[in-house]
């Protein structure tokens, strides 16, 4: 069985199909089937792409932001079940969440924001679509908390369901700031960029790639609105999103992860098993997705955990494989369809 065959022509069918802008990205690493392989094209005029040209990654970064946390949490400078009022100021978290009547705040832990269970609003779709009517509108990461206070309402109590919001990982993104005293781009640089060697990596409109040869990053789009050209965008994504990173310095990141050069097996475990049910077949941890099999719905093959993004882009990894399946579509288009586009990789590949 060619498996690069097969995965090749998954990745044309898809593209070929595709009536919307945008562009997209795929990286497969399966050593067990000897799959070793990257493609990019347009999705409008399907021509080829250079496949280093780095992509937005979308909410695959939050990967990196539970990451990063971990990595505090190791070091003794902070615990998953610590209350968020210890490490962010008394304006910020002043009606941060009021539920019913009754402040719920300072209830609030580290583990309630990894997990997407602190019961806050979500900000993130009503800001982009102002910043898309009105291009020179313009916030803080901090602003846009403070506007959901006034304009949204938590949906629960802490730890009372789940609800996917990136105010939460914008607070883990102050929190990291908070401890390390630098900002959240800088971390996400001496931490990880630099040590894994993601010299083509960077964060959205905030920090520059170290190699001087990277290619800008692909377009990525709303329907058909190019986002990345709006420079106030970085800030409604923050520690939610915004690395951009060839897909093949995210394979890097993923492979450090899975193989424990980030943080020990223990602190991955406690990642993966600390879990709430997202859907019928997903469960998220701390910034983690699983797909988990279920009777009649989806079949064992496809077990694996990983992130997704709205733009249509995934990172995974596939223990039964051990195969690596890392992709983008560079369009909102796609943010459901993304998952779908995964699981016929995987398919490709269990042949």
């Amino acid at each position: 069985m060619n498996y690069n065959h097969a995965i090749q022509n998954t990745f044309n069918q898809w593209v070929n199909k595709a009536r919307v802008p945008g562009n997209a990205f795929v990286r497969v690493y399966c050593p067990s089937r000897s799959v070793d392989i990257q493609l990019a094209a347009s999705l409008i005029d399907k021509a080829p792409l250079p496949v280093d040209q780095p992509n937005y990654l979308a909410s695959c970064g939050k990967l990196f932001t539970s990451t990063l946390v971990a990595q505090l949490v190791e070091a003794g400078k902070l615990g998953f079940y610590d209350p968020i009022g210890h490490y962010l100021d008394p304006e910020l978290m002043s009606g941060l969440h009021l539920y019913r009547g009754q402040d719920y705040s300072d209830q609030i832990t580290v583990r309630h924001l990894l997990s997407q269970t602190s019961g806050l609003p979500d900000h993130f779709w009503p800001l982009l679509k102002r910043l898309v009517k009105e291009p020179e509108f313009d916030l803080s990461t901090r602003e846009a908390i403070e506007w959901s206070k006034t304009h949204m309402k938590p949906r629960f109590r802490p730890g009372q369901g789940f609800n996917y919001t990136d105010i939460n990982y914008h607070l883990l993104g102050l929190i990291l700031e908070q401890i390390e005293g630098e900002p959240f781009h800088d971390i996400l640089h001496r931490q990880l960029f630099q040590p894994l060697g993601m010299t083509h990596s960077s964060v959205l409109h905030c920090s520059a790639p170290a190699a001087a040869d990277t290619l800008p990053e692909a377009d990525f789009y709303l329907d058909k609105t190019a986002i990345n050209p709006l420079k106030a965008y970085a800030a409604l994504d923050y520690a939610g999103g915004s690395v951009v990173a060839p897909l093949n310095e995210a394979l890097i990141f993923m492979q450090a992860l899975v193989n424990h050069q980030l943080i020990s097996p223990e602190t991955l475990t406690t990642m993966q098993s600390d879990k709430t049910r997202f859907n019928p077949i997903i469960d998220y941890g701390y910034g983690i997705w699983q797909l988990r099999p279920t009777f009649l719905i989806l079949p064992q093959k496809y077990q694996c955990w990983g992130v997704v993004g709205a733009t249509g882009a995934f990172m995974f990894y596939h223990p039964g494989l051990e195969a690596y399946l890392i992709g983008n579509f560079n369009s909102s288009r796609y943010m459901r369809k993304g998952v779908r586009f995964l699981m016929s990789l995987i398919k490709a590949l269990d042949q």
